[in-house]
């Protein structure tokens, strides 16, 4: 696809549909470059920037209305779609390990099996972003949220030669630089309530992963074949 639709000179000529139609562009892209399948792209009014509907067999990203009915959202718009469907990609690859297919799957730059077991534990733990700070620094910083976010930001990077000339993208690029050096600084904050907690949090420990990622393995696989052909999680 020809990514320059979404300059901002661009995207403000595109109507509500066109951007929705972008936006899906963008997600087809990105899942060929994954190796996964595209996902369909819906849009609604939401609490919340967006969201993966894994549940549905139709596993559908979901972003807020209102990122298309503006003109100066585009490049949010851009990291919403490419952050949920990373997702996606959690899920698939969660599904191929559960199936113990991980080595023949057609995912690209498969991660380590311990964190895709990390990416499996933290749906049985996942850590909602209500309440104060410290919910927020581990909603953030949990396995899922941290891939999908690092994941999101290297793909924005990749497109400043395209963008350089736009100020708006400069501005997004700038604000998201501040925001990710604001969130590295909680992050202490966040390993030391991990470290003092008695849970499972200790996300990727090799200490923990014995017989209870077993059981964790045995469990999400009823969890994921209980929605017949979905196989995906709504998180």
């Amino acid at each position: 696809m020809s990514f320059s639709v979404f300059k901002t000179d661009q995207w403000q000529k595109l109507t509500f549909n066109k951007k929705k139609e972008a936006l899906q562009e963008l997600e087809n892209e990105m899942a060929e470059k994954q190796g996964r399948t595209a996902r369909n792209i819906e849009t609604a009014r939401l609490p919340m920037d967006g969201y993966y509907d894994g549940i549905r067999a139709s596993g559908s990203l979901f972003i807020n209305e209102n990122y298309l009915k503006v003109d100066c959202k585009n490049y949010e718009a851009m990291e919403i779609i490419i952050h949920e469907g990373r997702h996606a990609y959690q899920d698939d690859a969660i599904v191929a390990y559960i199936a113990d297919s991980i080595e023949t799957c057609g995912l690209n730059n498969k991660p380590d099996i311990l964190v895709i077991a990390s990416w499996m534990r933290n749906l049985l733990v996942y850590n909602q972003p209500h309440g104060g700070l410290v919910s927020k620094i581990r909603y953030r910083f949990q396995p899922r949220e941290r891939d999908a976010f690092d994941y999101a930001y290297d793909e924005m990077q990749s497109f400043v030669a395209l963008f350089s000339g736009d100020t708006f993208f400069r501005g997004y690029i700038d604000d998201k630089t501040l925001i990710r050096e604001d969130w590295k600084s909680k992050e202490e904050v966040f390993l030391s309530s991990v470290n003092s907690s008695s849970s499972c949090e200790d996300y990727c420990s090799k200490d923990t992963f014995d017989m209870y990622n077993i059981f964790v393995k045995k469990y999400c696989k009823i969890l994921f074949t209980s929605y017949g052909e979905s196989h995906h999680i709504f998180l």
